[in-house]
């Protein structure tokens, strides 16, 4: 049964006979309902499965900040941010063979865009949390120094993520990010990207390396 959004002439969610209506960015998508099938599996589409769940486990803990950081990827496009990101990682940051499949973390891109990426970028621990830093761009003109910064530290033994978006200004060279207690003691992979303060321009993410909280 498929269901009217916002009333006739709203967009159309649910099953219509053999085809599955959905709403994303305002527009109504039809596709063919995915049948039941008592096949069993092959190894590669048990290798695909156990790949995209490895994507699953890692993008869904930041869910918010990758929907921020493929906003302008996905935009008008028929996928969502969260699917964008999750496609990137499964085609370029994924190792390993069947059925044991890990994230590479330098390889992760977590935003995505034309934006001025950050310059020499490095992070070091603070008490409660970790300081990062940059190197200010003489390229730089008003609308770039004036973005901030979007931060994201992921905890691969909690499969956690923790993160702020919309922090400091980029010419400020620097930016703090306080994390929670169960962090102490962990390995955490590091991120920083930069959104333009109207939020039509963000940068590729750069990763900052491996550190033991």
């Amino acid at each position: 049964m498929a269901r009217l959004i916002n009333g006739l002439f709203g967009g159309i969610s649910g099953k219509i006979g053999n085809m599955e209506a959905y709403v994303l960015n305002g527009a109504t998508y039809l596709r063919a309902a995915k049948k039941k099938t008592k096949v069993a599996p092959t190894e590669k589409q048990l290798a695909t499965r156990a790949r995209l769940m490895t994507v699953n486990r890692f993008i869904d803990s930041m869910t918010t900040y990758v929907g921020v950081g493929f906003a302008l990827f996905a935009r008008d496009k028929i996928f969502s941010a969260n699917n964008a990101a999750k496609s990137y990682q499964f085609k370029h940051a994924v190792a390993g063979e069947y059925p044991n499949f890990e994230i590479i973390y330098p390889e992760v891109r977590l935003s995505t865009g034309s934006y001025p990426m950050a310059l020499n970028p490095a992070v070091s621990v603070l008490d409660a949390g970790l300081q990062f830093h940059w190197a200010l761009n003489p390229m730089d003109n008003a609308y770039t120094s004036n973005g901030q910064t979007m931060l994201l530290v992921y905890c691969p033994e909690l499969q956690k993520s923790h993160y702020k978006i919309g922090g400091a200004s980029r010419y400020s060279g620097t930016d703090s990010l306080s994390l929670p207690d169960t962090f102490k003691g962990k390995r955490l992979e590091c991120y920083l990207s930069f959104v333009a303060d109207d939020r039509k321009a963000i940068s590729d993410s750069s990763y900052l390396g491996s550190l033991q909280y």
